[in-house]
């Protein structure tokens, strides 16, 4: 029996360019068509969220849970409490 070597692959990151424009202009389209797939790259993008946990918080976000970030406590879009004795809305 003859032995026959296998092929070997090489996976080898190839950086390339990305311009801001382009990404300006892929984000404003998902934006408009696609919104669960922007809010997945906001996450990703400004959250340093790997896809995997981006996919998992929007899984199991809950409306009505309260989440403290930083000393602050999210409660709705937009409007937070601070941890000690402040009202939504100021900082």
């Amino acid at each position: 029996m003859e032995v026959v070597p296998s092929r070997s692959y090489k996976l080898d990151v190839r950086p390339y360019p990305i311009h801001l424009d382009e990404v300006k202009k892929t984000m404003k389209h998902l934006r408009e068509n696609h919104e669960l797939y922007y809010l997945v790259y906001r996450l990703m993008l400004e959250g340093g969220l790997k896809l995997s946990h981006a996919l998992h918080l929007i899984e199991s976000y809950s409306p009505s849970e309260v989440v403290e970030v930083l000393g602050r406590v999210w409660r709705r879009r937009d409007s937070y409490v601070l941890r000690i004795g402040a009202s939504a809305g100021t900082t």
